[in-house]
C-alpha cells in the first residue's frame, strides 16, 4: 500500500469509528473508494496483497501487508535489571548498566544476532522510543527488536533465502531512520525505504510472496490460483495496458507496483494501467485516461499521483499548504491543524511496535 493509500484508509476508518461512537454513523457516508483509498482496487474475483505492505489488486479495495506487530527488547542480563542505558538492542553492542534490583526502560540485554536487516530492525525501533511518549514505550516498545524478528514476515523471507538484501537500499533506508530519531517525522522514510529486498525467482518461477520475485525488470506479479493443492503462486509479468484493456490495478509514477496475487482462475486479468502512459485502472473496469484536475472523478488515482479526488480532481498539497485531509497532502505529509505538514513519527503503529512497511 502506498503512501497515500494508507492516509486515505486510515482517514476513512477513523472516521468510522467516530461516527459509530457519536451515533451518527449515519451521517458519515464513506467517499466512493473511500474506505480502501488507492490500494486495493482491482479485478473482480482477484485478491491481493502488496509485498511489504504497498500498494495490491483486491476486490472491494484494501491491500494487506505482510508485516504484523511488534514490540521492544529491553533489561539486564541475570538477577540485575539495568538502569540507565540507552534503550535498543544489543546488535550495536549498546548495553545499559545499573545496580542489581532497579527496574529500567532502557538497556540491551547481551549481544544477539537480529540476522541481514538488524540495522533496520535497531533504527525503527530507536526511532521508536525517541518519538514515542515515555509511557507507551515502557510497555508496548519493550521487546520492539524481537518482535520485529518474530512478526515481520520480510524478515521470515530474508532468513528463509527467499530474498536477499541490497546492502546500499538497506544504508539509505537506516540513515533516514536514524534522522527521525532526532526530527521524529516519517518524511524521509517514506522516501528512502524502497529496494532493499531483491527477488531471484524468475517468471513462471514457485513463489509465496511476490518479493521472492525477480523484480530488476519491473512490477511483478505473485498469482495463486485458489482452490488448487499447492500454498504456492507463480512470478508472472503482468501485461502494459492500453486504453479498453481490463486491468488490475493501476501503476503510479513512482509506486511500487508488485503485487501478491490471488484469483479463481487465471482468467481474471492482471493488466497494469501506467500513469506514464496517461491510463489508471478504475475498480473491476477497463484502463482509462488520467482525469485533468478540476474534472469530476470518483477514484483518487483518476487524478494521477499529484492529485486525488474530492468529487473533482484536485492536487495534492506540499508542505506548508492549506488542508482538510491528510490523504489530500503529498507523501510524507500530513494534514496537521489545516496545514500539511511532516508526517509525525509518533503515531499508532509506529508507537504500538508494528513493523513498518518497506520492500
Amino acid at each position: 500500500m502506498n503512501a497515500r493509500s494508507r492516509k486515505r484508509a486510515s482517514t476513512w476508518i477513523a472516521a468510522a469509528f467516530v461516527a459509530a461512537a457519536c451515533g451518527n454513523a449515519a451521517k458519515h457516508g464513506t467517499s466512493p473508494g473511500g474506505s480502501g483509498g488507492r490500494a486495493g482496487k482491482g479485478a473482480a474475483g482477484a485478491t491481493a496483497t502488496a509485498g511489504a505492505g504497498h500498494a495490491g489488486a483486491s476486490i472491494g479495495g484494501g491491500a494487506d501487508g505482510p508485516s504484523g506487530g511488534a514490540g521492544a527488547n529491553e533489561g539486564g542480563a541475570g538477577d540485575t535489571v539495568s538502569t540507565g542505558g540507552r534503550a535498543g538492542s544489543s546488535a550495536r553492542g549498546e548495553a545499559g548498566s545499573g545496580a542489581a534490583g532497579e527496574t529500567s526502560e532502557g538497556g540491551a540485554a547481551g549481544a544477539r544476532d537480529l540476522g541481514a536487516l538488524g540495522s533496520l530492525i535497531e533504527a525503527f525501533c530507536g526511532a521508536a522510543r525517541a518519538c514515542c511518549s515515555a509511557d507507551v514505550t515502557r510497555v508496548a516498545l519493550r521487546d520492539c527488536e524481537d518482535a520485529f524478528l518474530a512478526q515481520s514476515d520480510n524478515v521470515t523471507l530474508v532468513a528463509g533465502g527467499k530474498a536477499e538484501v541490497d546492502e546500499h537500499a538497506l544504508a539509505r533506508c537506516v540513515a533516514a531512520y536514524d534522522k527521525a530519531q532526532s526530527s521524529c517525522a516519517q518524511d524521509e522514510v517514506f522516501v528512502a525505504c524502497h529496494g532493499i529486498l531483491v527477488g531471484t525467482v524468475p517468471d513462471d518461477g514457485p513463489c509465496t510472496d511476490v518479493l521472492e520475485c525477480d523484480r530488476s525488470a519491473g512490477p511483478k506479479v505473485c498469482l495463486k490460483i485458489q482452490g488448487s493443492d499447492s500454498h504456492l503462486g507463480t512470478c508472472k509479468t503482468p501485461p502494459r495496458g492500453e486504453s479498453g484493456d481490463p486491468c488490475a490495478q493501476s501503476c503510479e509514477i513512482g509506486s511500487y507496483c508488485s503485487s501478491t496475487t490471488s484469483s479463481p482462475d487465471a482468467s481474471v486479468p492482471i493488466t497494469l494501467c501506467y500513469e506514464e502512459d496517461g491510463l489508471y485502472c478504475p475498480l473491476g473496469e477497463s484502463c482509462a485516461p488520467i482525469v485533468h484536475h478540476g474534472s469530476d472523478c470518483i477514484w483518487d488515482e483518476a487524478c494521477g499521483s499529484d492529485g486525488f479526488c474530492d468529487s473533482t480532481c484536485a492536487p495534492l498539497g506540499s508542505s506548508g499548504d492549506p488542508c482538510q485531509f491528510t490523504f489530500g497532502c503529498d507523501a510524507g505529509l500530513a494534514c496537521i491543524n489545516g496545514q500539511c505538514s511532516p508526517e509525525p513519527f509518533a503515531n499508532s503503529e509506529a508507537c504500538a511496535g508494528y513493523p513498518p512497511s518497506f520492500d
